[in-house]
């Protein structure tokens, strides 16, 4: 409901700067704005607020800062197969179409690993993954370096697509941020993956490795400043049919076409032709 609620006023902001636009300008194509704005001076007050209008209901909808805040609260609010639709499905074109493919199988590890009313979301449910589930933990730790953006990957080729673009606009600016957004992201990634590997019982140190004791939903540990909880019993994890279909697909997807990413950048170059 909150969704829906934040999502229906930043759509009426959009629609409000689309109609400032098609004010101004007479229509809403971008070739003929551009070439009406060529061709007549407009006041820059109204420019300037259709302008930000639009941008406001886009950076909503993309979830781009400082209109972020709504999606780790619906997120975490909503069930993890919706979660997975709106991250993956709701955004999905080569980007789009290959982080779709990353981001659904993710989220179906995260089903997996929450169970039954999704009880175990907390990290401390992904350490020692790899003892247990050892697949499993193969799988999403490929999943999480496709996001991260490690080479021989979509992620990684969706990466430099996007970069190359800016830099052949010669947008270095752009360019860089965007690197320097993508190694502050790899480090979410690769933090999840290196707990998968740790071992299952918490260490007692007090050094740099954290602190640890006893809770009844097992022990405690510090992980990369975040309070972690270990169950006291290994529980079984069961995949169903459906989610490892999904899962198969996903990790195949993003290898395949990783290694070989032809077809893919085919497809996007032919769906552009739509618009």
């Amino acid at each position: 409901m909150k969704y829906f609620l934040l999502g229906a006023f930043s759509s009426a902001i959009f629609l409000y700067g689309v109609a400032l636009v098609y004010g101004a300008t007479g229509s809403t194509r971008l070739d003929e704005i551009a070439r009406f704005l060529a061709q007549n001076h407009l006041p820059k007050s109204m420019l300037l607020a259709a302008v930000a209008l639009l941008i406001l209901g886009l950076a909503f909808k993309v979830a781009a800062v400082p209109f972020h805040t709504w999606t780790p609260d619906v997120y975490q609010g909503s069930p993890t197969p919706a979660t997975g639709f709106m991250a993956a499905v709701a955004k999905a074109l080569f980007y789009l179409l290959t982080y779709a493919f990353m981001v659904i199988g993710s989220f179906a590890v995260v089903s997996v690993i929450g169970g039954k009313g999704e009880a175990r979301n907390d990290l401390g449910a992904y350490r020692g993954l790899a003892s247990r589930r050892p697949g499993l933990a193969i799988t999403f730790t490929v999943l999480l370096l496709a996001q991260a953006g490690v080479p021989f990957t979509t992620g990684f080729l969706a990466k430099f697509y996007v970069v190359s673009a800016a830099v052949q606009q010669h947008q270095y600016a752009l360019a860089v941020i965007a690197m320097l957004a993508a190694a502050t992201a790899a480090f979410f990634y690769l933090r999840i993956a290196i707990l998968m590997y740790s071992p299952t019982e918490a260490s007692a140190s007090s050094g740099s490795s954290g602190s640890s004791g006893s809770s009844e939903s097992g022990r405690v540990f510090s992980f990369g400043g975040l309070a972690v909880a270990t169950p006291p019993e290994t529980r079984r994890i069961l995949i169903p049919a459906g989610i490892a279909i999904t899962l198969a697909v996903s990790v195949a997807f993003t290898i395949a076409f990783g290694i070989v990413p032809a077809p893919v950048i085919a497809f996007a170059r032919r769906a552009m032709l739509l618009f």
